[in-house]
């Protein structure tokens, strides 16, 4: 496989390379499912360095089964390794191209799952905030989540047909790039305003509102409390007082439902919760806001049996 896939990448008719890509990728796909114990890892050793090249392609179909043979393959950690290596730099720089081209929400989650695996590996923290900065700017631009959640914040099922856990990796793909602290502050950009990612009535901020509708929702929105969490660390905490000012009221009904109804938030959720409000606090102007008088009663049961301890340290899948 490997030997077809050198042959291939060096094909001067494209066209006609196309068509064998098109059934050598569909094979490797195939191939990457097989959950044998070590069975992954050596087939990507002899793909893995090929396929990033097929990402360029200009069939489409070669494109979209290359991203799924991709996610397969990068559950092995020796994969996502090897990912990063040969063809992260690229991937970095050409992601918004990439996700704009596959327009299929299921096939750009595939590429958020490998993208995931890549990032997930110790070290290379400059490839992370390099993927990390290019990728929420592609978010924000293109209005990404907005397709995704319903005005009452509720993930949405979408045009596809697809179930509403198939944009779960988006979330904790963000959740994950956010614990760089200049990751962290790109997504807030435009908060002060009301605007971006974190802005006021954005499709990330309707999801923190209370009563999930379908676990798929309570689970994107335990991951956006980790954002939150990242973004109120940053640099040491530059955005408390904006964040506190925009998102507090917010947070503190999430609070209020969370002590009214014990099944809204599961344990990890208040946990995040509870983290995310000890940082904001940690804020003079935030700390003295009236909000928190209303909610106290909430609060006071939610830091009964979730006391925050892990302000210190940046929130991780």
């Amino acid at each position: 496989l490997g030997a077809i896939l050198s042959s291939l990448a060096a094909a001067q008719d494209q066209h006609l390379a196309d068509g064998a890509r098109m059934s050598i990728v569909g094979s490797i796909w195939n191939l990457a499912m097989d959950e044998t114990a070590g069975r992954r890892a050596a087939l990507g050793a002899h793909v893995v360095p090929w396929l990033p090249s097929f990402l360029a392609s200009c069939c489409g179909v070669v494109v979209a089964r290359t991203c799924t043979a991709l996610m397969h393959l990068s559950k092995a950690p020796e994969n996502a390794i090897l990912l990063r290596d040969k063809g992260g730099g690229a991937l970095a720089d050409g992601l918004p191209r990439l996700l704009g081209r596959l327009g299929n929400l299921e096939k750009q989650c595939h590429v958020f799952d490998f993208t995931h695996a890549m990032c997930a590996q110790d070290g290379e923290d400059e490839f992370k905030e390099r993927l990390g900065l290019t990728l929420v700017k592609y978010l924000r631009s293109s209005d990404f989540f907005e397709a995704l959640v319903d005005k009452d914040g509720q993930l949405m099922d979408s045009e596809d047909h697809l179930d509403r856990n198939t944009p779960i990796p988006a979330f904790y793909l963000l959740v994950q790039l956010s614990a760089n602290c200049n990751v962290g502050i790109e997504i807030a950009q435009g908060i002060e305003k009301g605007e971006g990612l974190l802005g006021r009535g954005s499709a990330l901020i309707r999801l923190l509102r209370p009563k999930a509708a379908s676990p798929a929702s309570g689970q994107a929105r335990f991951h956006i409390l980790g954002v939150v969490w990242n973004a109120a660390m940053a640099r040491g905490g530059v955005l408390r007082k904006v964040m506190g000012e925009q998102l507090l009221p917010q947070l503190l009904e999430l609070v209020k439902e969370g002590a009214r109804n014990p099944n809204e938030l599961d344990v990890l959720s208040r946990r995040r919760l509870s983290t995310a409000l000890g940082l904001l606090a940690a804020e003079k102007s935030v700390s003295t806001s009236p909000h928190w008088v209303e909610a106290m009663d909430a609060i006071c049961a939610l830091a009964s049996t979730e006391p925050s301890t892990e302000e210190g340290r940046p929130c991780e899948l």
